[in-house]
């Protein structure tokens, strides 16, 4: 009697855990793509590219968002069914249910869908890469040299004569005549 009482406690403990975390899940969920939570922080926005290869970098950055969300989604809804299905249930026996060793079709297809999802990654990826340095540099452009320190970055302008530290300074185009930023031989990290 005393082992079903401590067994119909624990479930209770399962029970009220599994909805605490749930009910964590979904409040960090929702702080996370609450409307105009990333937009308060910063004045650049992906979703309004203005940049010279910016269109064809967002293109690809949504194809790849598109293609991990569908990733996502399959893996999740495939869990949420396993979970489901093959919860425990209380007719459920002791013993181990039945080994299966194998499928070739499975294991053939989640071999040959993620190098296909690879390989067109890397061919989109190295098709917007070869695009964006195709672009000739103007004869106009500002030169900029950046040096990574521990802590901070170093921009030198070798036609200005000018240093600066932790700020870079990109001539505003006049409406009349725009001219286009360049990113050239970009080797850092740091893109402002």
């Amino acid at each position: 009697m005393a082992a079903k009482g401590v067994e119909a406690a624990l479930d209770e403990v399962v029970k009220r855990t599994r909805l605490a975390s749930l009910l964590i899940f979904l409040a960090m969920a929702s702080s996370v793509f609450a409307p105009g939570a990333a937009l308060a922080q910063s004045p650049t926005n992906i979703f309004d590219p203005a940049a010279t290869p910016a269109h064809s970098i967002f293109g690809l950055s949504m194809l790849v968002l598109s293609v991990t969300l569908g990733i996502f989604v399959t893996v999740a809804g495939l869990l949420l069914y396993a979970l489901i299905r093959y919860r425990h249930r209380a007719t459920d026996s002791a013993q181990e249910p039945a080994q299966i060793y194998g499928s070739n079709q499975i294991e053939l297809s989640w071999t040959v869908i993620p190098i296909l999802i690879v390989v067109i990654l890397f061919l989109t990826t190295t098709r917007v890469i070869l695009d964006t340095q195709a672009i000739p540099k103007p004869v106009t452009a500002t030169d900029v040299t950046v040096i990574g320190h521990q802590f901070w970055w170093e921009y030198r302008y070798p036609k200005l004569g000018v240093i600066t530290a932790n700020e870079l300074h990109v001539p505003i185009s006049d409406p009349a005549a725009p001219t286009p930023t360049y990113l050239n031989d970009v080797i850092c990290g740091r893109i402002a």
